[in-house]
């Protein structure tokens, strides 16, 4: 069976015996202490939000009555990340890298 036949195949995961998502905020191998970590549901509305520790760690409970469907990650300085749920196998223990807004320096050109 080839595997491009399946490339666009989206299996959704069941997260409903997931009690918490947590994970690490890194950019390159550096932590983001201070990101913040949105909770938010089908509609867009925030449900919780919290802040990385210093290495860069953070954890959420979740109640799923609520229908939590995503978080966004925000630091200064840095490009916001999406995290939809459905998306992922797991969102427990996951390692998120984020990337700078823009290259900082003076530029020459020739």
């Amino acid at each position: 069976v080839s595997q491009s036949r399946y490339r666009n195949f989206v299996v959704e995961y069941d997260h409903s015996k997931e009690q918490f998502t947590s994970g690490t905020v890194m950019s390159g191998s550096l932590p983001i202490k201070n990101a913040v970590i949105v909770l938010l549901d089908s509609n867009g509305l925030e449900l919780n939000r919290v802040m990385t520790n210093d290495q860069g760690v953070f954890k959420i409970d979740l109640v799923w009555s609520m229908h939590p469907k995503r978080l966004r990650i925000e630091k200064t300085g840095f490009v916001d990340v999406q995290i939809l749920f459905s998306r992922r196998e797991s969102i427990t223990d996951m390692t998120i890298n984020m990337y700078h807004h823009g290259i900082k320096g003076k530029f020459r050109m020739d």
